[in-house]
């Protein structure tokens, strides 16, 4: 099983040079699908919708623009039959206050929401593969620098 959450980054303005553009990132996701099923034809896969942003501290990122990029999920999602985690709609929209730390990256309480939505689509769609227990990872602080067997030693600890 694997998920696929882009998009926050690339729905970035134009002149950012994080930015990719909207045809590019939707030729992008289909080939990591194609990709996948490729080396594993049996693969269940899930697809996320980047999430919505607080624009005041994020001045390069809009909805409107961020919006369009979750809509190229859904459309993939729709097109190639893998359920999407929809970000922008129900139960699993972000609260700007308490969902953030900073306004773009998940507070605890949003990936809580993004773990709870991620297994709402497993129980639904892939009935029989949930995890017995969460799966904690450290985070990218804990790793950065780190060498190859010491990322090793900490991932195993977890």
């Amino acid at each position: 099983m694997a998920t696929i959450f882009f998009g926050a980054n690339d729905a970035v303005s134009s002149d950012d040079p994080q930015h990719c553009p909207l045809e590019e990132y939707q030729r992008n996701i289909t080939l990591m699908v194609e990709l996948f099923r490729r080396h594993n034809p049996d693969i269940r896969l899930i697809l996320i919708t980047p999430g919505t942003v607080d624009y005041r501290q994020w001045e390069s990122r809009h909805h409107d623009q961020v919006s369009q990029y979750a809509n190229a999920i859904r459309e993939i999602g729709a097109s190639l039959n893998i359920p999407v985690v929809d970000l922008w709609t129900g139960q699993h929209c972000f609260d700007i206050s308490s969902d953030f730390s900073d306004g773009l990256h998940l507070s605890k309480s949003g990936n809580e929401k993004l773990y709870n939505a991620v297994l709402e689509v497993i129980e639904t769609c892939y009935k029989g593969h949930l995890p017995e227990e969460k799966t904690h990872f450290p985070t990218w602080r804990e790793l950065a620098g780190r060498s190859t067997d010491e990322t090793r030693d900490i991932i195993e600890q977890w």
